[in-house]
Formats: C-alpha cells, sequence, structure tokens
C-alpha cells in the first residue's frame, strides 16, 4: 500500500485577473502522478481539507487543495453559521467552476503530473463543485462527490440553475457518497441523481449510508461516523486508481 512523504506548500493559482489559494501536496520522489483538485467545504480551506490532500499525496496523487474564497476578503468566523452561509451564496457558481478550471491547468503544468490524469473530490459545498466542475469541465477524468447539494432551495444569478438539472453534461465517471439522514440532501435528491444519471447512460456510482448524516466524513465534527467514513475513503482510492491510473 502507498505510504509517500510529501511535500506541501501554499501556492497561488493564476485566474484572469489575478490569483487564487491553493494547499499543493507532493508525493516526494514518485514521478509523474495523476493530480486531484480538493474542494473544502462551506467552511473555507482548513485543516481538514489539508489532511485529506496529505492522504492523497500519500497515494501517489499531486494533491491540490483549493480555496475558492481566497479571492475575496476570507475573515469570516468559522464558528458563524450565518455568516458562512451568505459567503457561500455570494460565490457565483460561474467563478468556482472556471477557478477549478483554473487549478486543473495549474497541474496539467507541473512536471510531477505533466500529462497525467486529473481527478476532483470535494466535500459540501466541494461536493457541489466537484460535480459541476465534472459537467463543465472535459479534462476532469474522475469525480467524487461527499454529500454536495444537488438541488437549490430557489436559484439566484449566482446560483442559476441546481447541480442535478446539469449532469446531462457530465464529461466523466462519477462517485457519490450521501448520509440517508443529511437534511441538506435528502434521500429523494440523490434517487433524482441516480435516474437522471442512469437515463443519460452516464458512468456513475451512488452510495448512501444508513444512520448517517451531513458531514460524515468529517472527522474534526461530531457529525463523523467512522465505519462509514472508512468505507467511503477505501471506495474513492478504488475509483481514483480505476479511473486515473488505468
Amino acid at each position: 500500500m502507498p505510504d509517500f512523504e510529501i511535500e506541501s506548500a501554499m501556492i497561488d493559482v493564476p485566474v484572469k485577473g489575478g490569483a487564487y489559494k491553493a494547499y499543493r501536496a507532493l508525493p516526494r520522489g514518485a514521478g509523474a502522478q495523476p493530480g486531484i483538485i480538493v474542494i473544502h467545504d462551506f467552511r473555507g480551506l482548513a485543516d481538514h481539507t489539508r489532511d485529506i490532500a496529505q492522504r492523497l499525496a500519500k497515494e501517489g496523487y499531486v494533491a491540490l487543495a483549493v480555496d475558492l474564497f481566497s479571492r475575496s476578503e476570507n475573515l469570516t468566523d468559522p464558528d458563524d453559521m450565518v455568516a458562512l452561509f451568505e459567503r457561500m451564496q455570494k460565490l457565483p457558481d460561474a467563478q468556482a467552476v472556471d477557478d477549478l478550471g483554473a487549478a486543473e491547468r495549474y497541474l496539467h503544468g507541473l512536471p510531477q503530473v505533466g500529462a497525467r490524469r486529473v481527478g476532483v473530490i470535494g466535500f459540501c459545498m466541494g461536493g457541489l463543485y466537484a460535480l459541476l466542475s465534472g459537467c463543465a469541465n472535459d479534462m476532469v477524468q474522475a469525480v467524487v462527490d461527499f454529500y454536495g447539494m444537488l438541488r437549490y432551495d430557489q436559484t439566484t444569478p449566482e446560483k442559476p440553475v441546481s447541480p442535478v438539472e446539469l449532469t446531462s453534461g457530465l464529461k466523466c465517471p462519477l462517485l457519490g457518497l450521501y448520509g440517508e439522514d443529511d437534511e441538506l440532501i435528502p434521500v429523494a435528491h440523490v434517487q433524482e441523481l441516480r435516474e437522471r444519471l442512469k437515463k443519460e447512460g452516464k458512468d456513475f456510482e451512488v452510495h448512501v449510508y444508513p444512520g448517517c448524516g451531513h458531514a460524515f466524513f468529517n472527522d474534526t465534527r461530531d457529525t463523523y461516523r467512522a465505519e462509514a467514513a472508512r468505507d467511503a475513503w477505501e471506495k474513492t482510492i478504488r475509483f481514483f486508481a480505476a479511473h486515473l491510473r488505468a
């Protein structure tokens, strides 16, 4: 089982008109490897997200944990749920997808990735954008969505279309991992996702974990469910190996 030593650093990802911040984790001495973009939850780029990037780097992937909020003021109190939700609502989906495209290009520009494949993994808000990235970018080769919102309560100029309505554009295999008791992503929405993907002939796996709510993978919160998280991670590693190393 791979267990590479890693090199990590905060870097700038170039975008039109500037740059945004990201945490890069490289497997030391691994040569050219597939890249994986890691997308944070609505709290932003935190230790948990960096830890996920490190876990992927230890598996031999070049991991880039993006900070989608770093293009604007990023001083929101991590315990202020109202302010965190408002910040998330103000982030335009189009900007986030463009920024993820920049992350993909950044990874392909690294000698440690080069022409190797690139995947995306996201959690909560990040799962939503992982799915949107797979629908918008034909250079993304695999998407893992951990409990990303599938339907908006209401659409806005920043969020004009619910993610589940865009799945006809999905260009790569998808692994979706959800909790049965997640109040933010009802099982009915997950079933709609399944039905749409099946009807559209997409390559996908969707798993719903009984007894789990939102953020069941986050081991820094009381929502963490160790058995489900362990199984979901094993599925994630197998999925990326099948689709990024093939």
